[in-house]
């Protein structure tokens, strides 16, 4: 089992690399930017991003949702809290 976690943890990882690097969706670089501007290093802010890309891509596969731009945008906007810090 820790093969595949490493292995969803690289693909996450890649699925953020390439927002930030494509600007698709602009909210992924844009918070990319803020976090560093805030005081966070490069993989800082790319773990706390790939966090709600992980948890996005969780609803879309578990629960057969669409993507939702609004609920991705609001919950790497509220970065560096998390919608599960609330709990």
């Amino acid at each position: 089992m820790k093969n595949k976690d490493e292995e969803i943890r690289k693909l996450v990882m890649e699925i953020t690399n390439n927002q930030i690097n494509d600007n698709n969706p602009p909210v992924t670089r844009k918070t990319f930017e803020r976090l560093k501007s805030e005081g966070f290093s490069e993989d800082e802010a790319k773990t706390m991003i790939s966090e709600i890309v992980w948890a996005e891509v969780y609803v879309v596969v578990k629960e057969s949702k669409p993507f939702n731009l609004e609920r991705f945008s609001a919950a790497l906007e509220s970065l560096p809290e998390t919608p599960w810090d609330e709990d």
